[in-house]
């Protein structure tokens, strides 16, 4: 199965419309048939959307994976976030479970876990990594 038609299965099985996507989403249904076939590959800025409303993991919408179960569905192994164990790297850790005292700083602390643990996509998990690792060290020069 391709990209579109695990689109389509999806929709089928959840008993969506595509019409319904398109609607939810902001593109046209016409969008749909363009994809299904082959004239346009816009769907490849959607799939992030498209993922989330479908329920499903980016890497199973682009072939990546066969497993369509969405990641805050699947049992966290241990030491992974989420697993009721801490994350470890360095001598940092970051658990959905710490909590700092400071109710502004728990709350961002809770709201970046959330978006980094819904992201599928390894490559931007590296940026995002070489980005923050880039950000303390030139804070730690700062001070």
């Amino acid at each position: 199965m391709n990209t579109i038609e695990r689109i389509l299965a999806l929709l089928d099985n959840k008993g969506i419309q595509q019409k319904e996507l398109a609607n939810e989403l902001g593109f046209n249904e016409t969008n749909i048939s363009e994809w299904k076939a082959g004239r346009n590959k816009s769907y490849k800025k959607y799939i992030y959307q498209i993922a989330e409303y479908l329920d499903t993991p980016v890497a199973y919408l682009m072939c990546e994976t066969d497993d369509p179960t969405p990641p805050n569905k699947k049992k966290p192994e241990p030491g992974e976030p989420g697993s009721g164990m801490a994350y470890r790297r360095g001598s940092n850790a970051i658990n959905e479970n710490t909590r700092s005292g400071d109710p502004e700083r728990d709350a961002l602390i809770a709201e970046v876990y959330k978006i980094i643990t819904s992201i599928d996509d390894i490559e931007i998990l590296k940026d995002l990594s070489d980005y923050s690792d880039y950000l303390v060290s030139r804070r730690k020069r700062n001070k």
